[in-house]
């Protein structure tokens, strides 16, 4: 659904670690934008309705192909299935796995939640605190050193 780039870390102030803390930070980040992610979902949809679409995104093929049916009986023949599932097919993934695809994005889609935007926010947001966070640290340490 994301990824952290070093684009991502550089912006927001990393561009100067040694590649094994960037990969550390990276780490962080990727919890961090996936926590905040889930928390505007459950905001967006409910507490109920969350728990359905943390299962499709953990991994419950049943519940996917049921949402799936829900959606539309015949969604193998539509559009927005076909598209998923040639963009699967060239990754490599398994049937199973663009059913689920394809189910996350219609379980949102029907949910009128527009997970694109969610994201969007949630990678700034973090962003944003982690320059807030190095402009503190960077504070503390200029008046550390001027202190001296």
């Amino acid at each position: 659904m994301f990824q952290i780039t070093d684009d991502f870390l550089k912006q927001a102030g990393f561009d100067a670690l040694p590649a094994d803390q960037m990969e550390k930070m990276r780490q962080i980040a990727t919890n961090r934008v996936a926590r905040e992610i889930g928390e505007q979902i459950t905001e967006a949809a409910g507490e109920e309705r969350s728990g359905e679409i943390n299962r499709l995104m953990d991994g419950d093929k049943g519940l996917a192909q049921q949402v799936a049916n829900r959606i539309n009986p015949q969604f193998r023949e539509s559009q927005d299935f076909l598209t998923v599932q040639q963009l699967g097919q060239q990754n490599g993934a398994s049937d199973d796995d663009i059913v689920q695809q394809f189910a996350i994005f219609a379980w949102f889609n029907e949910q009128g939640i527009n997970i694109e935007n969610i994201v969007r926010e949630a990678m700034a947001k973090v962003q944003a605190e982690f320059r807030a966070t190095i402009a503190r640290v960077n504070d503390i340490a200029n008046a550390d050193s001027s202190a001296s």
